[in-house]
């Protein structure tokens, strides 16, 4: 069970990521208040949330929590083999991005 401070505080210390690589504002800023309050008004203003809530919440890809979808997307791209080759250095497969 999660209450609002924990969820508060796993919010701020999880949008360190993007405000460490310079894109906390391209993903809703730092205010991490909207996020914990539409998570609990979600699951009914309950004062503890569960896990499966949480998940169920996090589905919905909150603003403060939208880089985490792309970091993985972006993960998994930089690994991607295309067999194609550039037409500059000729370069075949070409991998990631």
């Amino acid at each position: 069970m999660c209450d609002q401070r924990q969820l508060g505080l796993l919010l701020h210390d999880a949008i360190q990521i993007p405000r460490q690589l310079g894109e906390v504002a391209a993903f809703g800023g730092s205010n991490i208040e909207p996020s914990v309050r539409s998570c609990f008004q979600q699951n009914n203003n309950k004062p503890e949330i569960s896990v499966k809530e949480f998940i169920d919440w996090m589905h919905l890809e909150p603003q403060s929590m939208v880089w985490l979808p792309v970091l993985h997307r972006v993960a998994a791209a930089e690994t991607a083999k295309h067999q194609a080759k550039c037409n500059i250095c000729k370069e075949c497969p070409i991998v990631g991005f």
